[in-house]
């Protein structure tokens, strides 16, 4: 509690709001923009990079160690006659 200038302030608003206001700004300021993701953690990435732009054409890229995913695309496409 404190009593300034003829004015009567409650403990509840001393510094603890702003100390809880700096904080939550801290937390939130500390953490990244792009956080960083184990690349052990990724099973697969899908790019649908100029998906509009391609016409009738499709591309899809894999490596070595996801070929069942083109293969998964080609079952997908087939039962979808694409």
């Amino acid at each position: 509690m404190a009593f300034w200038q003829g004015c009567f302030y409650p403990g509840a608003n001393d510094n603890a709001s702003g100390v809880a206001f700096l904080l939550t700004l801290a937390e939130h300021y500390a953490r990244p923009e792009n956080p960083v993701i184990l690349l052990d953690r990724i099973l697969q990435v899908i790019d649908l990079n100029m998906v509009a732009d391609n016409g009738n054409s499709l591309f899809v890229e894999t490596g070595p160690e996801r070929e069942e995913t083109l293969l998964l695309f080609r079952e997908i496409n087939s039962r979808l006659n694409l």
